[in-house]
């Protein structure tokens, strides 16, 4: 299957407290409302979302009781790649660990280059909670093999050691790499152009 636009959400989710729906991680508090408002035009237009959630909160296990989404196991298992199609959104599950690369998605589960290249799409926008170790390796890992990457820089929220000076100078190092700066505004339009 092929999808025109997809869209990336680093680590803005976590579970609630009851550990069955998924509200915004406070980090990215400020932003909550426009992302929910993302959400939904994701979900409006049946597009697929991968997303990650910080390693220190609750990570959807196998046993969770509401399940809207596959999730891509950090495991060789390769079960989950037959279900592809049947979903739009998409959880990596990533190793629980101090060590801060293994922050680093495309590392941390070798199952996420494999659940991008099902997806199957020529566009993905990235957005999410912390730069260094989050964002920038998903843009930079995504420029590596899928046609266009497009961010939203204010739906990037800086780590808590990380400034929005940090940020402004990743969005120039990303756009010299060859993705593509967008507004929040531009993701409707965007949206809207690619109606299924």
């Amino acid at each position: 299957m092929y999808y025109p636009i997809a869209f990336f959400d680093v680590d803005s989710l976590e579970l609630s407290a009851k550990g069955i729906t998924f509200v915004c991680h406070p980090q990215v508090s400020s932003i909550s409302e426009e992302l929910y408002e993302i959400y939904g035009i994701i979900s409006g237009v049946a597009a697929p979302l991968v997303f990650s959630m910080d390693v220190n909160r609750n990570t959807p296990g196998e046993n969770s009781r509401r399940r809207d989404f596959l999730t891509v196991p950090l495991s060789e298992d390769e079960d989950w790649k037959a279900s592809v199609t049947d979903w739009y959104k998409f959880y990596i599950d990533r190793e629980v660990t101090d060590d801060i690369e293994k922050l680093e998605i495309f590392k941390s589960n070798t199952n996420t280059k494999d659940c991008i290249k099902l997806i199957n799409s020529k566009e993905w926008i990235v957005f999410g909670n912390g730069i260094e170790h989050k964002v920038d390796h998903v843009i930079t890992s995504l420029l590596e093999f899928v046609e266009t990457v497009k961010f939203i820089p204010e739906l990037i929220i800086p780590g808590e050691t990380e400034t929005k000076e940090q940020l402004e100078s990743y969005c120039k190092k990303w756009e010299e790499k060859g993705a593509i700066r967008m507004s929040f505004d531009d993701v409707t339009e965007v949206a809207r152009c690619h109606q299924y």
